[in-house]
């Protein structure tokens, strides 16, 4: 996807470690020399290798943290699209009420203004088709409240898109900030830091390194009361 690419290092550009690269970052401040060569990477989209010890486990975490974000993207869009369904109903919902009270109102005004009558033998009835004032007065309620509710669903709607927005925001700068911490490890000579293999937009692995890790495979856990025969 093309925003995944945008926020994170596209994995076919990120391969390979480069010695020199490395040895000329360490004599500045390496941290800020290794933020220094991702941001202008970054930008100018360069394929210059990136100073990583270990390609493979990089790439690892770039795919599956591709992955990760790829899924949260689409459970985003679904939120959001069920959020709108909601708003839209909900509005809709409220116009027909607020119609439905205009017109009882109406037809209450005008059942108040109906004379009966009797004259002799012979009943009569007169109508009152109601005073003229009161029946704009609630055409006018009526428009405007139908007003307050169209503002009140474009006002869902926004917040929906923003809030949308911002979670997606948000996991990109997890993954972002993750990829700046894997690099920093495998560019530094840290004893400790974040690893490529096993970390990813929901899990961390830490270890040291230069350390030997078996492969990483998926898992799942199930959650069950403590009073569970399970």
């Amino acid at each position: 996807m093309a925003k995944t690419s945008a926020i994170l290092l596209s994995i076919a550009l990120t391969l390979s470690s480069s010695a020199s690269a490395f040895a000329q970052n360490r004599e500045q401040d390496p941290l800020d020399a290794i933020y220094d060569q991702i941001n202008a990477q970054a930008r100018a989209g360069a394929s210059a290798p990136l100073p990583v010890r270990d390609s493979r486990a990089f790439n690892q975490f770039m795919q599956q943290t591709s992955g990760n974000l790829n899924v949260e993207y689409a459970n985003t869009a679904k939120s959001e699209a069920a959020r709108r369904q909601d708003a839209m109903t909900t509005g809709s919902y409220e116009q027909k009420r607020i119609n439905e009270l205009a017109d009882w109102e109406k037809s209450q005004i005008q059942n108040s203004t109906t004379h009966y009558g009797r004259s002799g033998r012979t009943s009569t009835r007169s109508y009152n088709t109601g005073s003229s004032a009161d029946l704009q007065a609630v055409e006018a309620n009526r428009r405007l409240n139908l007003s307050q509710s169209d503002d009140s669903t474009a006002s869902r709607l926004q917040d929906n898109a923003a809030f949308a927005q911002g979670r997606d925001q948000a996991m990109q700068d997890v993954a972002n900030n993750l990829r700046d911490q894997v690099l920093s490890t495998q560019s530094s000579d840290k004893p400790f830091g974040l690893q490529g293999v096993g970390t990813n937009l929901y899990v961390r692995q830490y270890g040291r390194p230069d350390a030997n890790l078996p492969p990483v495979r998926n898992a799942a856990a199930r959650i069950v009361p403590s009073n569970s025969d399970y």
